[in-house]
């Protein structure tokens, strides 16, 4: 008690940071207005009042690294904190850079700007960085090139041999899936190209379930319904490669699939039905093929009535 007592008659010098801490951060008020008295004096030496700092609120919520340099901004000057953080955001367009960000657009620069202050005030490694941008769905949507573009092209040419149309949104979703998501308990978790390969395969394998062991085999449905898109093109007079999984024939396996009327299972649809399908297709009316069948037709019609062929 007597030591506390001599502190406070000591009224040490106070350097001026510590005065500037106290009065400029509100969750700090309260101990300026404990240490100071009446006189402009301070209670106690600089140490112990940094002792009180670091018990408060302010300091635990912060973090010790966050905390202190926001007190070394004060302490150091202006000049000395954003220097720093200058060299944080330089870092952060490093790795926005590698991603296929696009720092000039400016949503992408104000992000940036921000996030390199707050990887200054955190110390956050580069690996860091690319995790905080991983986690937010509008940078990462902006993503063009980059490191992960080779392996997002990757996939979604796989999806699309499995039958699945491949959205801008599932692009995204696969690109961010591989940067790595970041759970509620704050841990950043990555899918490998080989993960979202096997989940894409065993959605197919689901939805088209004539040819789900194949499928899970790994075979891809492009091949096994090679038979279906080659009647499509020869009697629509297409290209087989450019017919895809949203036109009318094939959106949702309607060519390639039908219920068993007995047992009201899907099955792969027999290539005896497939013919019928297609002449009913608004686009066969005009075709060659349609015109030529007509003819014949109209031939077969005036032999059996007797007229010439």
């Amino acid at each position: 008690m007597a030591d506390k007592k001599e502190k406070e008659q000591e009224t040490p010098p106070m350097a001026t940071w510590i005065i500037t801490v106290l009065s400029t951060i509100p969750e700090l008020n309260a101990i300026y207005q404990a240490v100071k008295k009446p006189d402009g004096s301070f209670r106690y030496d600089a140490a112990v009042i940094a002792g009180m700092i670091n018990d408060t609120d302010w300091y635990r919520l912060n973090g010790p690294t966050v905390a202190q340099k926001l007190i070394d901004k004060i302490k150091g000057g202006q000049n000395n904190y954003v220097e720093g953080v200058n060299e944080f955001r330089q870092s952060a367009s490093k790795v926005a850079t590698e991603l296929g960000l696009d720092a000039s657009d400016p949503i992408v620069s104000n992000y940036l700007a921000a996030l390199g202050e707050n990887a200054f005030l955190h110390n956050w490694t580069p690996q860091q960085i690319e995790g905080v941008i991983a986690s937010n769905p509008d940078i990462i949507a902006k993503v063009s090139g980059g490191l992960y573009t080779a392996q997002t092209q990757d996939i979604s040419d796989w999806a699309n041999t499995m039958g699945f149309n491949v959205t801008a949104g599932d692009r995204t979703n696969y690109t961010q899936r591989l940067l790595g998501l970041v759970n509620k308990g704050g841990v950043r978790v990555r899918s490998t190209v080989d993960d979202i390969k096997a989940e894409i395969r065993d959605n197919a394998a689901t939805r088209f379930a004539p040819f789900a062991d194949q499928i899970k085999a790994g075979v891809s449905l492009w091949d096994l319904t090679s038979a279906y898109r080659q009647k499509t093109a020869d009697l629509l007079e297409l290209d087989p490669d450019t017919i895809k999984w949203d036109d009318p024939l094939f959106k949702d396996g309607k060519i390639f699939q039908s219920t068993d009327a007995t047992t009201g299972k899907i099955i792969a649809r027999p290539l005896w039905e497939v013919d019928k399908m297609i002449k009913a297709d608004d686009r066969w009316q005009f075709t060659k093929n349609a015109d030529s069948t007509y003819m014949n037709y109209g031939r077969a019609m005036i032999t059996k009535f007797g007229g010439a062929a």
